[in-house]
């Protein structure tokens, strides 16, 4: 993806993701990318990514759909990754509003899912939800029409609904009404505590739009007092792996504890000294002057090479893993 200075977040996070994978993959990590692009529009979520298909005109089903995969397309490179992105982009609801002329009109979440799995045999998956909300608009200063009225209405039920959600979590309400909205539904993972979220605000700095955006910033000022407790589990899949390779560590070293023994190496060589002393008539001895040949002994570890070149593997990827 185009990760130029006038970048949005999608394209970022594509580039970053797919270059952490394929360090992992270089330290024995497998992993694979799937990335859905749904557009909420009212009641109907629709794929993005198979040219408008819908997920499901009645409650639930979408979010059942999304959370059963049924979105999710594979990638492998960053020019595949564009490619949906694009695919995904034209497939969007747009029209020009007195407000916009190239405004939104519908939300869309963009979902990457991150499967990942070791030795082990044991699998992590980890999901970055990016949603991009439509505006709120102001029907009387949009001019906004027939369809484009729908649609701004459709627009501003979501946002009612994601607010009236966030309000119940920062007043601690026993309920919250994830179910008025196909958008809350499908956004309920990222509030109520099993993940990290961030809200990203963005309003206009022209004057006229002072509504508009005091309005956005409010809600900002809402989400950025929102406190829940995370229920995401403690053990990573970079801990496990730690773990897997200390254990097959200690089983090589095992190993070559039995297998490894001391044994005496003799290395012969023509000793130059001795012949020129011979030459000489001196004595240094009457086996190095006959033969010219010096004997040399040490102790060497052997019997278990093939477990050394074992052990310096795991620790190099030990080593990479911690980053040292």
């Amino acid at each position: 993806p185009d990760v130029g200075p006038a970048a949005g977040l999608v394209p970022r996070a594509l580039r970053e993701l797919l270059s952490a994978v394929a360090v992992r993959e270089r330290r024995g990590i497998r992993s694979q990318v799937l990335v859905s692009f749904v557009e909420i529009y009212g009641e109907d979520v629709t794929d993005l990514l198979r040219d408008g298909e819908h997920l499901g005109a009645w409650r639930g089903v979408a979010a059942r759909a999304l959370a059963a995969g049924r979105a999710d397309v594979a990638v492998d490179s960053e020019a595949s990754a564009s490619q949906l992105l694009l695919r995904g982009e034209r497939s969007k609801r747009r029209a020009a509003t007195a407000m916009n002329e190239r405004s939104s009109r519908a939300h869309s979440v963009f979902t990457l899912t991150l499967v990942q799995s070791d030795d082990s045999a044991r699998e992590v998956r980890s999901t970055l939800c990016l949603a991009d909300l439509g505006g709120s608009e102001q029907l009387k200063r949009s001019k906004a029409e027939g369809d484009k009225l729908r649609e701004a209405v459709q627009i501003n039920l979501g946002l009612l609904a994601l607010k009236n959600c966030v309000t119940a979590l920062t007043e601690g309400a026993r309920y919250v009404p994830y179910q008025n909205s196909k958008l809350t539904q499908l956004l309920m993972p990222g509030l109520s505590g099993h993940a990290q979220t961030v809200v990203v605000v963005c309003g206009s700095t022209d004057p006229v739009d002072a509504s508009e955006t005091l309005e956005a910033l409010r809600f900002g000022e809402l989400c950025a007092v929102l406190e829940s407790e995370s229920k995401l589990p403690t053990a990573s899949l970079m801990a496990q792996t730690l773990r897997t390779l200390d254990e097959q560590i200690a089983e090589v070293e095992k190993e070559i504890v039995a297998k490894e023994r001391w044994e005496t190496v003799v290395e012969r060589r023509a000793d130059e000294r001795a012949f020129a002393a011979k030459g000489k008539g001196a004595d240094y001895g009457e086996s190095l002057v006959d033969t010219g040949v010096e004997e040399k002994r040490t102790a060497k570890l052997v019997g278990a090479e093939a477990e050394r070149e074992r052990l310096e593997e795991l620790l190099e990827r030990r080593r990479e893993l911690l980053g040292e």
